[in-house]
């Protein structure tokens, strides 16, 4: 399977030391013939493409982003 990125890199993906990118996780997705959302643990058929993809980047935040956009979220909906 060709993802076009250098073994350095995977490996990079594997320990965890750099987040894959959407692109990265398109092509592995597309050579394997299964939706995105596979890699993002939820359903396809539930999420749009930019909602997939706010989930994707909400995973990558660390923890002190994660609880500003939580509060805010939960602020605008209150309104």
């Amino acid at each position: 399977m060709k993802i076009h990125v250098a073994q350095q890199t995977v490996s990079r993906y594997e320990n965890g030391i750099n987040a894959v990118p959407m692109g990265v996780l398109e092509n592995i997705a597309t050579e394997l013939k299964i939706p995105v959302a596979y890699f993002l643990g939820v359903s396809s058929e539930e999420y749009s493409d930019e909602e997939l993809l706010l989930i994707e980047y909400y995973r990558r935040t660390d923890l002190k982003i994660k609880k500003c956009i939580f509060e805010l979220v939960k602020l605008m909906m209150l309104e």
